[in-house]
């Protein structure tokens, strides 16, 4: 009727115009066209809630096919209540059903795009992520590396100190032994010169009766000594003279 209606208020547009007339198709023409249309698309057995059945890419296929079918079939049957209920009707065509084919591609290639992008933007963070990972790596082993050449160094540097240490100790006991040892040696040194002042007193003392005993001695001549060596027993005074001439 509305096509009716239009035809009669414009008909110089009309008659200036080719009418390509869409009659309503079959159940079996909307499913083969909507197969034809959608033979492309890759579907996943996860994109239904039941996989039985859909092991096959075709078999997924033909249900996406049937079910836009029954999608323009089921807004059909709404319109036709619709016109019951309000005396108002939306003329539904095979036009609007290959419209809603081409939306759902577009639509479908659109989500996928955008899925393709968010997983290419995972991609790249999982891939930053690996490589920072692999940074971290390198930087443990280098660290590792570092802490036991330090802990090394740590140790020489300890014995190091212990023996600075230990040789300090040991120049500080050699240092006091040599003082003590001085002490000794100046407190010896002291007791010797008090004895050297000693024998000299007693040297010059005893050396006028030195000088006397040298000169009797020289005045004895050879003669006399003689005489004395042959006496077997000589007295006691003698024997005792001659044991200090000789």
């Amino acid at each position: 009727p509305d096509f009716y209606n239009r035809s009669n208020s414009s008909p110089a547009l009309f008659n200036r115009c080719v009418i390509d007339w869409f009659g309503d198709w079959p159940h079996e023409a909307l499913i083969q066209v909507a197969a034809d249309f959608t033979k492309n698309i890759e579907i996943s057995p996860d994109a239904f809630a039941s996989a039985k059945g859909l092991e096959e890419p075709q078999a997924r296929n033909d249900r996406l096919a049937n079910t836009m079918v029954a999608f323009h079939e089921r807004v059909d049957d709404v319109n036709v209540q619709l016109r019951k209920m309000t005396q108002k009707y939306n003329y539904i065509t095979p036009r609007d059903f290959l419209d809603f084919i081409n939306h759902f591609i577009g639509l479908l290639g659109e989500k996928r795009e955008e899925v393709l992008e968010q997983q290419r933007h995972i991609d790249g963070g999982l891939k930053k992520l690996k490589e920072t990972e692999t940074q971290v790596n390198e930087l443990q082993q280098g660290l590792a590396a570092k802490e036991k050449d330090l802990t090394q160094k740590n140790k020489q540097a300890e014995e190091k100190m212990t023996m600075m240490v230990k040789g300090q100790g040991e120049a500080e006991e050699k240092k006091t032994h040599s003082m003590k040892l001085s002490g000794q040696l100046k407190e010896q040194a002291v007791v010797i010169a008090e004895k050297q002042d000693k024998i000299q007193k007693e040297i010059a003392e005893v050396e006028p009766a030195l000088e006397a005993a040298k000169k009797a001695v020289s005045g004895v001549n050879k003669a006399s000594l003689d005489e004395l060596r042959i006496l077997q027993k000589p007295p006691e005074g003698v024997k005792i003279a001659m044991e200090a001439v000789t």
